[in-house]
């Protein structure tokens, strides 16, 4: 009987192996949250013409194409830099929870963008 008494003994450690995972993971999970802005996330889409540099709130994203990139919900600020036609446009763009904003931008239309913001 002691035998199978320290047998469940291990089992109950191994247990707590496994809810000090579970906690490491649920912090993790919460930080990615907090850095979004609570958890509620959306996705953005946006081409342009010509192509250009994307970068959101500042931080440079990828060129163009710009397929489902995740974001927290809100106001975003975002800016398409072409270089090679010196075109620099800057747009507010609203990312809804669980919803894809797509936005097709003609870079030649100037004013077009909301460059004023």
């Amino acid at each position: 009987g002691q035998q199978q008494g320290g047998q469940q003994q291990g089992g109950q450690q191994q247990g707590g192996q496994q809810q000090g995972g579970q906690q490491q993971g649920g912090q993790q999970q919460g930080g990615q949250q907090q850095g979004a802005g609570g958890g509620a996330q959306g996705f953005l889409s946006l081409n342009t013409t010509p192509w250009s540099q994307v970068y959101i709130d500042g931080g440079f994203v990828k060129n163009t194409p710009v397929m489902r990139h995740q974001l927290a919900a809100g106001r975003h600020r975002i800016t398409c830099i072409n270089q090679q036609f010196n075109l620099r446009v800057t747009f507010q763009v609203t990312v809804r929870a669980g919803q894809t904003q797509t936005i097709v931008k003609n870079l030649m239309g100037g004013a077009e963008g909301g460059g004023a913001q």
